[in-house]
């Protein structure tokens, strides 16, 4: 957590970063900053909601690098262990009605008869609507085609021959 001091310290460094930047544009525009400023205070404040708001909301709302790495742990869990419901549970129910759990468990359980443990994988491609990892396993290599949504359940999740 951090500290109101520190708050506060950002708080100002940004106002005035906000406010040399107001000044540069307004002179050159012929425009006179100062009196925006101090004629209305609360500017500065509304200008620093708006913009940490801005930053926050995309970082709270797009998938990390982590969340997907989570994700393929569990997989590879899944899949070595023989677990399929770890991986269905995940599914969101779209997905879940398309797969029932005993349809995917069937899968699952030739995948790791045909292609042995899962080692690896690596991302290759990125999309706007899914990722694609290289995945190793003991008996050659598979393309596994996955996207997440936004409050982390598995939305797209496809293996392919590479």
């Amino acid at each position: 957590m951090l500290k109101k001091g520190v708050f506060l310290n950002f708080y100002r460094f940004f106002t005035v970063f906000i406010e040399n930047i107001l000044n540069r544009w307004c002179k050159a525009l012929y425009l006179y900053p100062e009196f925006l400023i101090t004629k209305y205070p609360p500017l500065m404040k509304i200008l620093f909601i708006s913009i940490l708001t801005l930053f926050l909301s995309t970082s709270v709302f797009s998938q990390s690098e982590k969340d997907y790495t989570t994700t393929l742990e569990l997989i590879k869990k899944a899949l070595n262990e023989k677990k399929s419901s770890l991986i269905h549970e995940k599914f969101d129910a779209k997905l879940k009605g398309k797969w029932s759990p005993d349809k995917f468990g069937k899968m699952v359980d030739s995948l790791h008869k045909d292609k042995g443990k899962m080692s690896t994988y690596e991302l290759i491609m990125e999309d706007e609507k899914e990722k694609n990892f290289l995945v190793e396993f003991e008996n050659g290599s598979m393309l596994v085609l996955l996207y997440l949504s936004k409050d982390g359940k598995i939305t797209s999740f496809q293996i392919k021959d590479y």
